[in-house]
């Protein structure tokens, strides 16, 4: 990074996402860990799937520890060598490619379902669930392992590059058809009224339907644009930062909408998936990332005043959510085997409900901000 001040943000942004990512995948690592065996009344492999993405969660939360100890190595001690900052990464990969492969098993679970064999957990359709398992658990890992080989001090970072951003799109069409298929779930069990009535069912629907797969586009066309970079360097950090920034409101918006509008009259399946069964819900935290790469190269166009109180309060705002977030999931733990999240108690929802909407506010006054200014010559 060029400059010191928009690194300062950036690193202070990966640290807070790291440890929502290992904090998140850690509980629910804690809790699969407790749940394998809960009831013994279920199929066979639905045990062995339950039991293999255990397995493959424990590498995620490998995975993200790695990262907090690396920002945190960054933030409190002395940058990284290149090599060193690349061991990092790969390891990160690695774990994240294992959880994804360990998800496998899953497949025979939700071909049954997709025939009709077995009506477990609600999972009926092959756009709902077989679909998606195919893409997380064959096509991803694929991605990930090559780009593990091609990130490589010794070789050249055009194929880090190419791979690296091959990756982010296999990302964005995973969480298009997971979410997408979740939602068509849920129609299908609650009848097209479950949206009609609920504006707020509609905002999250246009956006998962459309808004992740025109996210999901617009990163292959920039991808075309892009692979055949020779350095990092030469990536337009801005359009990454608003990619990132757009996938992590995502996740927020739908997150901030139950808090805000959720009821138990509601509640269906696709919540269900979002607040329990989706293991990447910490996503929402990715625009305290995305923000600060937006403003890498604007600092000639803003004074560095406006642009340190812009980022120092998605940061502070971010940070604060952040910890409640993680915080309602992980107590949860002291009542396992049950499965508890405390974003429910009053108390605790109205606050993360204003502080919620006000990191959804800066998040956007952000990403027009960095949108609207045109980088400088």
């Amino acid at each position: 990074m060029s400059n010191p001040q928009i690194n300062t943000h950036l690193r202070v942004g990966i640290l807070i996402v790291a440890f929502t990512w290992f904090f998140f995948t850690g509980f629910q690592f804690i809790k699969s860990a407790f749940n394998i065996y809960g009831d013994p009344s279920r199929m066979f492999w639905v045990s062995l799937s339950d039991t293999a993405g255990t397995f493959g969660l424990g590498f995620r939360t490998m995975a993200a520890l790695i990262a907090v100890l690396t920002i945190l190595f960054f933030v409190t001690k002395k940058d990284l060598t290149k090599p060193e900052v690349t061991m990092s990464i790969r390891w990160i990969i690695l774990g994240e490619a294992v959880f994804m492969l360990a998800l496998f098993p899953c497949i025979v679970w939700s071909v049954a379902a997709a025939l009709g064999v077995s009506n477990t957990m609600g999972l009926g359709s092959f756009i709902e669930s077989t679909l998606p398992i195919i893409v997380e658990s064959v096509i991803i890992p694929v991605v990930l392992f090559k780009l593990f080989l091609e990130l490589n001090p010794n070789k050249p970072a055009r194929g880090a590059i190419k791979w690296g951003l091959i990756s982010g799109i296999s990302y964005l069409f995973m969480f298009w058809l997971n979410n997408t298929g979740n939602w068509i779930g849920a129609i299908e069990r609650k009848g097209i009224e479950y949206v009609t009535m609920y504006p707020d069912h509609i905002l999250s629907i246009v956006l998962t339907g459309g808004g992740l797969l025109a996210l999901s586009i617009y990163a292959v066309i920039y991808t075309r644009n892009s692979a055949v970079k020779e350095a990092f360097s030469r990536l337009d950090l801005r359009k990454i930062g608003a990619i990132i920034t757009l996938l992590g409101l995502y996740f927020l918006i739908n997150y901030v909408l139950w808090l805000v509008l959720g009821t138990d009259q509601k509640w269906s399946t696709w919540y269900a998936w979002l607040l329990g069964h989706n293991m990447d819900l910490w996503l929402l935290s990715l625009s305290l990332i995305g923000t600060p790469l937006m403003f890498n190269d604007y600092l000639k166009q803003w004074t560095n005043k406006k642009v340190t109180a812009l980022l120092i309060a998605v940061e502070g705002v971010g940070a604060v959510f952040m910890a409640l977030f993680v915080s309602v999931y992980v107590a949860g733990i002291t009542q396992l085997p049950q499965y508890v999240v405390y974003h429910s108690e009053p108390t605790v929802r109205l606050t993360m409900s204003v502080i919620g909407v006000i990191l959804l506010a800066l998040v956007i006054v952000a990403l027009i901000a960095g949108l609207i200014k045109k980088a400088p010559k």
